[in-house]
């Protein structure tokens, strides 16, 4: 969902994940430029469209999960 113009920013993008959380985040300095514009450019959001993808794409994955979790702790 990244614009890409030079393929930098793409490259910056990152994120980590264990058991119980996912960080995801970039590393560009002007990343934040990118997404929410500026008074010279407008803006080409990219990272909260494919965070809010991504959240739709597993939201009932993490659901059953809790609610498993939840079970095992009432048990």
């Amino acid at each position: 969902m990244v614009p890409v113009r030079t393929g930098f920013l793409q490259s910056t993008i990152w994120r980590e994940s264990d058991d119980s959380s996912i960080t995801a985040g970039v590393d560009a300095d002007y990343a934040q430029y990118v997404e929410y514009g500026t008074y010279k450019m407008e803006a080409q959001p990219y990272f909260r469209p494919a965070l809010e993808q991504a959240w739709a794409s597993t939201q009932a994955e993490f659901e059953e999960a809790v609610d498993e979790a939840q079970q095992e702790l009432a048990e």
